[in-house]
C-alpha cells in the first residue's frame, strides 16, 4: 500500500516520475539506481519505492541513535481506526496535554493534475524566485489546486502486483516485527 500511495504522490506532485504505470515504474527502479550513481540527484530519492518501503532499515538506524523508550510507533491502521485515542497516545508520550480534541478529516486524497503544460508552467515559477511573492497572494494554492487538480476514487492495485510484492517485503515486515516487538504480520496476512 505504502508503494502504491508513493507512486501516486509522485505521479501527481510530478516528483520525478513520469510513468503512471507502477509496475513498469517498479521495473525502472534498478535502471534509476544505475543512473542516479553515475549522475548524483538525478531522481528524488522518493520515487525509489522499494527502498522507502523497507521498514526495518528505517527503524533500526532510529533504534541505533535513539533509546527504545524515546520511540513511540503507531500503525496507521490504528490511527485511522482509533484517531482520537491515537492522538490522545502521542500526547502522553510527548507529555503534553492531550485535553484538546483534534477535528481529523481525509487528506492527500489522491489528486491527478488535468493540464500537464500549465502543472509545469506552475512548477517552473514555483522554483522560481517569484515563490515567495505569488504565495503571499491569499488562497492562491487553493486556486490552482481547484483549476487543475481533480479528486478522483482511487483504483485498486493489480492483484497480481500486490501479491508479487507481499510476497517480496514479507522477510522485511518480519524482521520489522521482531525489531520493534509489535506484530506487522497483518499486512501481508490481509
Amino acid at each position: 500500500d505504502l508503494i502504491y500511495s508513493l507512486h501516486g504522490a509522485a505521479l501527481s506532485r510530478r516528483i520525478d516520475e513520469n510513468i503512471s504505470d507502477l509496475k513498469k515504474a517498479l521495473d525502472a527502479e534498478e535502471k534509476r539506481k544505475i543512473e542516479q550513481k553515475e549522475n548524483p540527484n538525478k531522481y528524488n530519492p522518493f520515487i525509489f519505492y522499494r527502498d522507502v518501503a523497507r521498514y526495518s532499515k528505517q527503524v533500526s538506524r532510529y533504534i541505533e541513535l535513539f533509546p527504545r523508550k524515546n520511540i513511540l510507533v503507531i500503525s496507521f491502521e490504528e490511527f485511522i481506526k482509533n484517531p482520537l485515542e491515537i492522538f490522545m497516545e502521542i500526547c502522553d508520550f510527548l507529555e503534553i496535554d492531550s485535553n484538546f480534541k483534534p477535528v481529523s478529516t481525509a487528506k492527500n486524497q489522491l489528486k491527478q493534475v488535468r493540464s500537464n503544460t500549465l502543472h509545469s508552467i506552475a512548477n517552473s515559477v514555483m522554483n522560481s524566485g517569484a515563490q515567495q511573492k505569488i504565495l503571499k497572494f491569499p488562497k492562491i494554492q487553493s486556486l490552482y489546486d481547484f483549476v487543475n487538480k481533480t479528486n478522483n476514487p482511487r483504483l485498486e492495485m493489480d492483484p497480481d502486483l500486490r501479491k508479487k510484492l507481499t510476497d517480496e517485503f514479507r522477510p522485511d515486515v518480519d524482521k520489522l516485527s521482531k525489531i520493534l516487538d509489535l506484530d506487522f504480520t497483518y499486512w501481508y496476512k490481509t
